[in-house]
């Protein structure tokens, strides 16, 4: 009985030493099959959600190359390498076995464009510079004046020299790309460090003065201009810097409009 019990003990000894042979064997040519084989050699990449940037500059910035083995790619590597990009504001990496990769990316989206130094720096609604060139590349951009800037570099976040709050700033730029009140800006001038004039398309100035109260303010300039239109009138300037309420001049004349509070 003990002799039977030994050669039964070896017998599974064996087999269990077999099959873990045939479990490593398996897996190497399930490896091997799934890495040198080309049927998951990336063969397409798909990129979705680019408006302002080509298909082939988000592959680069993926740093995804075609022919490459599908399984080799880091999607996670991937992603932290599109984020170097200005313009990518998120990104996610996706593998379509057998041989797809799709990028979906989000873009920052330019807001306006500040004079500086005979160029053009261009930032979202978040202050991240997204470029600079030395001239505009179109005249619907807010275009803004009169800031003196601390070494603007792409990819970073803006940073003024005048005595400018960086939220304030980030609070505006919100504010009007929200409401879609940025149409009607032509421009944005900063005068005496912080204050800010702002002209608007139908050639209204409108003195806002420092950047506070700021949601306040924008709404407080809507109401006024929607309420001109009703009345069929244009305003020459708009003061938001003189007291409580604003100052409204129209061909000449001053007018408290108070009323629009």
């Amino acid at each position: 009985m003990k002799t039977s019990s030994k050669v039964d003990k070896k017998i599974k000894t064996k087999k269990k030493r077999l099959n873990f042979v045939l479990l490593i064997l398996m897996i190497s040519l399930l490896f091997i099959v799934v890495t040198k084989t080309p049927l998951f050699n990336i063969s397409k990449i798909e990129v979705k959600g680019n408006k302002v940037l080509d298909k082939d500059t988000v592959v680069m910035a993926s740093g995804i190359i075609l022919d490459e083995n599908i399984f080799k790619v880091n999607t996670g590597d991937a992603k932290e390498s599109l984020f170097i990009h200005p313009y990518i504001k998120s990104a996610d990496v996706k593998r379509e076995l057998p041989n797809k990769i799709l990028i979906d990316i989000t873009e920052s989206k330019e807001i306006a464009a500040i004079a500086y130094n005979s160029s053009y720096i261009y930032i979202d609604k978040n202050g991240k510079i997204l470029d600079i060139i030395s001239s505009e590349k179109n005249d619907i951009l807010v275009k803004v004046e009169g800031l003196d800037l601390i070494n603007p570099s792409i990819g970073n976040e803006i940073r003024y020299k005048n005595k400018i709050e960086l939220s304030s700033m980030k609070e505006f730029l919100e504010e009007i790309d929200q409401n879609n009140f940025k149409k009607n800006i032509s421009m944005i001038t900063f005068e005496e460090g912080s204050s800010m004039t702002i002209e608007m398309k139908t050639g209204t100035k409108v003195a806002f003065g420092v950047l506070d109260n700021v949601k306040y303010k924008v709404d407080y300039i809507k109401r006024i201009f929607e309420d001109l239109k009703a009345k069929n009138r244009k305003a020459s300037k708009i003061y938001l810097n003189r007291g409580k309420y604003a100052i409204v001049e129209q061909d000449g004349k001053w007018e408290d409009s108070s009323n629009n509070e």
